[in-house]
This record gives C-alpha cells, structure tokens and sequence, in this order.
C-alpha cells in the first residue's frame, strides 16, 4: 500500500495513520476485527526499487494527444490535460452524444487502426441515422482531426447535423479556456504549461438555437456537416488568422485529409515486417490501444478490464470512470 499526500505548503503538515488486524481466517463481510498500530519495521518512507522504475516508465508514457479519457469523443493532451470533445449533434431534435464508448447503446461504433505511439487512430460514428469517420493524427505531434460525414444521401440530412467542438480541462486540471468565434479557434492555456490553439477549418456557426439547452453557458464551437468533411489543427499559439505579424490562414481540409492520409500510410507500412500476421498485428494492436486509458487514481497510463466498464461509485463526471480487477 501507498499513500500519497499532495498540495501541502512549504509551513504545512499533516498526520497519517494506519492500522491493520492479522486474521487467521477470512470473516463474514461486515465484521470489525480489532486492529493494531502498524510497526515501524513494515514501514518506509520511500518506494521500492521497482516501484520507482514503473513510475519513471509510466511517466514517459503520459505524455501527448490521445484518447486518454472514457470517452472516446474526447481527445486529450497529456500531462496539461487539454481536452477537445467533439460531440455531434442533431440540429432537428437538439440532441447531442456527447460520449461514447465501444458498445455504447446510444450510438454504432466501429474501431478502426490506433497507432502505438498514438499518431494515427480512427473510427465510425453513427448517431441518430448519420455515420461519420473520425480521424485524428495526435501523439507527441501536433492534433489533426478529419470529421467526414459516410452517407449523405436521403433519407439522411446531413445538414441536420454538426459537430460540436467542447473545450475544457479534464480530472479538474486548472487552465483558462478561450473561443474566438470569428477564426474558429480554440486557445487551451493550462496552468503553468505551454498554451495550446486549435482552429476549425471555418469560422464558428452559431447553432446555439439548435443545441440542447444543457450547453448554454460553455465555450464551444460549432460547425455543420451539410457541406462535407470537416477538421480541427493545432496551431502554434499566436499563428491564427487575425493575429498579426505570425497570422496564418485557417487549415483546411484538403490539408488535414493529406497530413491524415500520411499518418494512417506511415501506420500501415509498420504492419509489413510482419508478413501474413500483418492484421493479427493490426488487430491486437487496436484491440489493446483502445482499451488505453489514463486516469490520476493510477497514477499513469494503464489498461483497464474494459473500455466501456465503469465500476467508480459516485463519480463526479466520466473523467474518473474504469475499472481494474489487482489483487
């Protein structure tokens, strides 16, 4: 057992306690066997040799753009905790998901590749009769994400439809969140840490009138789907249109479908040294990055038992959600 103690000022101290009952045998559930003071002996002020070698590992791997959280609308940047969910809304209905998961009864979803080092993933959306491709080039480079709408021929609408661009910080990081309306940019400045700025390829839509009342009040940006593709780059803070000297045009998303199509080239020709067990590679592959998530009460990057598992009791939001089954 570990126990952390975290936030204390340079003039503050605190007391900790333990105790702990030696059985003999198991007791019902419920009991309240008597308990004694841990000795001293069975104590330590630090880790043990290995377990400051898997916290070192796992601190190397916290780092960069992924689907680091629950939901897999939601891709964050880690350690800074940057988040950008892209929730896609029916404008008719003014219905939103605004998470999801593998196996979520509210939506289809169909997993695509997911890169080990997280610089390509992808997967099909459907929601309220539309199916969309999202594609995302993130890793330890800079964020690209490529929304192409699969079936937008009648009966489906596809200009009833819009994705939802939700910036905030997640597992109650500090930052300060800006939208400018006017480039489709979001500026995510967390606390100590390098800002970072993500524009749309076009200016805001305000479809507030068509978004559930439930989002009133928070920074987001919105565009629709009724003309095709669309997409979100990183930027170099500053490099925004509209923002002097280092200004730079909106990405688009000729160019984002170009840097994507690169990332998933680049992903699929690491498949090829393994020969006729190329998408057993692909598959496993998949199959445990999207079941890698991140989550502060485990310290670092781990593997729950599922994705789409949640056993946390009283969670305050999905940030917190997963399970593990460690003895």
């Amino acid at each position: 057992m570990v126990v952390h103690v975290y936030n204390l000022g340079a003039n503050s101290s605190t007391d900790i306690s333990i105790q702990w009952a030696h059985l003999a045998a198991p007791m019902k559930a419920g009991s309240k066997p008597a308990t004694v003071a841990i000795p001293g002996s069975a104590l330590a002020p630090k880790l043990p040799p290995l377990e400051v070698k898997r916290r070192e590992l796992q601190d190397a791997l916290k780092v960069g753009w992924s689907t680091w959280s629950y939901n897999m609308l939601g891709v964050v940047r880690l350690p800074d905790s940057s988040v950008l969910t892209t929730a896609l809304c029916q404008l008719s209905t003014q219905d939103c998901l605004l998470q999801t998961h593998i196996e979520d009864p509210a939506a289809q979803i169909r997993v695509g590749v997911f890169a080990a080092d997280a610089s390509y993933w992808q997967f099909y959306l459907g929601y309220k009769g539309v199916n969309v491709s999202l594609s995302y080039s993130g890793g330890s480079g800079p964020l690209n994400v490529l929304a192409e709408p699969q079936s937008c021929a009648a009966p489906v609408n596809c200009s009833d439809y819009a994705l939802v661009i939700l910036p905030r910080f997640a597992w109650f990081r500090n930052g300060d969140v800006t939208v400018d309306n006017a480039t489709g940019t979001v500026t995510l400045a967390p606390m100590g840490m390098p800002n970072r700025v993500v524009q749309m390829t076009g200016p805001n839509e305000d479809l507030t009138p068509h978004l559930p009342r439930t989002l009133d009040g928070y920074p987001l940006l919105s565009i629709g789907l009724g003309k095709g593709a669309v997409g979100m780059q990183e930027k170099a803070a500053g490099a925004v249109a509209g923002a002097g000297a280092e200004a730079s045009a909106a990405p688009t998303v000729a160019a984002i479908s170009q840097i994507i199509a690169a990332a998933r080239a680049k992903e699929y020709a690491s498949y090829a040294k393994f020969g006729k067990f190329a998408t057993v590679k692909e598959a496993v592959q998949a199959a445990t990055m999207w079941n890698y998530i991140y989550t502060p009460a485990e310290y670092g990057p781990f593997l729950p038992v599922s994705r789409q598992w949640d056993f946390v009791k009283g969670g305050v939001n999905s940030d917190w959600a997963y399970v593990i089954f460690d003895w």
